[in-house]
Formats: structure tokens, C-alpha cells, sequence
């Protein structure tokens, strides 16, 4: 979905040696997307610094699924640093944390995120701590399933923000997952571990904001 119209919005006015965060990085399926946008656009990427941070540890699986598929790509698309973090975001120590890494980076992605909050305030704090820490003029990208813990309503209440702008909004897309997938992907990620087993489709939604 990134080839679409929010694609070329994330990329808009970014600068080349910006910083990238990524919260629930996971695999770092969503960060390799983002690498393809920029590859696509033929906008270089080698001078970019990517922070991925998430509650476990997903090195492993991040070498199979990003790096590897990083260095199949010309090197002007590959990053010039590759940071990971380990953290609890909803934690205390999540929220120093937090505090500290949003002001850094000049593009916060948060991919499927929304599903690995608890379903309390909790969920509306955190976004809301990431609004508050974000420099004025930096975008952030939140990505999840439409229905889970009612996502698209709060996309919803996120766009009405007063201290954000809404440069996209898209709801309930749907999404086909190729069928089947790699053996060394299935092997590695699509394996159970971490909740996540092959599927074929499911809906999503987005919602692009950016700090004024």
C-alpha cells in the first residue's frame, strides 16, 4: 500500500539523512517496505539511520527477512545505521525511554502496534506520549488491522489531534498475504512464535500524521 498516495507523503520533503524509528519492529517486514518505497521513488536511502525497537528480541528473525533482503538491493538504498532496542513501551522504563528516542527521529513508524497494546488507556497514552515527544514538523505512520481493539475509531480520534496534522487517512484495506510464503520465511517468523501464523488476508488501516 505504500506505492499509493501515502507513500509519496511519507517521503515528501524527508530529508536524506534523516532518522527512522520504528516501534513493534518486529521482523522488519514494514521497514523493508518502507526501503522498497524509496527504491521505487529512487530516493536514496544510505544516508538514513533506522532505530527498531520492540519487547522481544527479533535479531534472528531480522536477518532473514530485512537484512538479507537490505543487501539484495543496490547499496545507495542500504541504511547507513541499523540500531536495535529492547523495550516494554508501556512500561516506566518504556516511557523514559520513549521520552528520549521520539525527538531523535524525524519519522516514527509504529506497524501493528495497536494489536500488542493492552486494551485499557494504556493504548491511548502511549500514542499520545509519542504526539507529545514528536519535533514539530516530523510524520508518524500508524499501521494495524482495521477491527482490532476498535483501530479505525481511533484513527479517527487521533486525525481530530490538535497538535497533529492529518496527511492521510485509509480505512479497511484489504490486504492478500502471497500464499504460500518463502520456506525460510515460514520457518523462521510464520512459525507460531510471537503469535504470528500464515494467513492469506486481512483488512487494514492507516493513518499519517505529522507534528505542528
Amino acid at each position: 500500500f505504500l506505492n499509493h498516495e501515502i507513500g509519496d507523503k511519507i517521503i515528501q520533503n524527508l530529508d536524506l539523512s534523516s532518522s527512522v524509528g520504528v516501534l513493534g519492529a518486529g521482523a522488519g517486514a514494514e521497514t523493508l517496505a518502507f526501503f522498497y518505497l524509496l527504491a521505487d521513488r529512487n530516493v536514496v536511502g544510505n544516508n538514513l539511520s533506522i532505530s527498531l525497537v520492540d519487547m522481544e528480541d527479533w535479531s534472528s528473525q531480522r536477518e532473514v527477512s530485512l537484512i538479507q533482503a537490505l543487501k539484495l538491493l543496490d547499496k545507495t538504498f542500504f541504511p547507513k545505521k541499523i540500531k536495535s532496542f529492547s523495550y516494554d513501551l508501556v512500561s516506566s522504563e518504556g516511557t523514559l525511554f520513549l521520552k528520549k528516542f521520539i525527538p531523535a527521529h524525524d519519522l516514527i513508524i509504529c506497524p501493528a502496534i495497536f494489536t500488542e497494546l493492552p486494551a485499557d488507556s494504556r493504548s491511548r497514552t502511549f500514542i499520545s506520549i509519542i504526539f507529545e515527544n514528536m519535533s514539530r514538523g516530523a510524520k508518524i505512520l500508524i499501521v494495524d488491522q482495521s477491527k482490532v481493539k476498535k483501530f479505525d475509531d481511533a484513527c479517527i480520534q487521533w486525525a481530530r489531534d490538535n497538535r497533529m496534522e492529518c496527511l492521510h487517512m485509509g480505512n479497511s484495506y484489504p490486504l492478500r498475504v502471497p500464499d504460500p510464503p518463502a520456506q525460510s520465511f515460514a520457518d523462521h517468523i510464520l512459525n507460531g512464535s510471537n503469535g504470528l501464523m500464515p494467513r492469506k488476508n486481512y483488512f487494514f488501516s492507516s493513518i499519517l500524521l505529522r507534528k505542528i
